[in-house]
């Protein structure tokens, strides 16, 4: 399986991969540390914890990992101009209560949120309206509820 990332993203994954890494490595010197010559176990919070950070952020880590092993990268340019897909900046509308949102389609994990205004492709939005034109009409449950969903502009 393909995961699909912009440029930009997986670079912000490749980040977060090295500084996971680096967690790891500070959890398994404080598991050294706590063992100061006797018990390492027994009653011993500080190694007990260490270890837990350990395992949990190894556990993230391997996962990261995984995704950066099949990652793919794709350009918006890749793609054509006038259907909505993974790098556009599409407009919808949802029908029946004429509120209207702006959002960049994301790569399969979208890291910056706050700066690019992305969502994920794998999303029940974005998987609803991938390859839709301007003016068509998709349908998609979200939140639990059905909506009609307009492209009203792609850029």
């Amino acid at each position: 399986m393909d995961y699909l990332f912009l440029p930009e993203d997986l670079k912000m994954l490749d980040e977060k991969i090295n500084g996971i890494n680096e967690r790891v490595k500070k959890a398994l010197k404080r598991i050294g540390d706590s063992c100061d010559g006797g018990d390492s176990w027994h009653d011993n919070f500080s190694f007990e914890q260490a270890q837990r950070d350990a395992e949990m952020w190894s556990n993230q880590l391997r996962a990261l990992i995984a995704v950066k092993n099949n990652a793919k990268v794709v350009y918006p340019e890749d793609f054509r101009r006038d259907k909505v897909n993974i790098g556009k900046t599409v407009t919808t509308k949802y029908e029946g209560d004429d509120s209207t949102m702006t959002f960049r389609v994301g790569s399969y994990m979208v890291l910056n949120k706050e700066k690019s205004n992305a969502i994920s492709y794998k999303t029940p939005l974005v998987k609803a309206i991938l390859g839709a034109k301007v003016g068509e009409i998709r349908e998609a449950r979200i939140a639990g509820k059905n909506k009609k969903i307009k492209i009203v502009q792609i850029k």
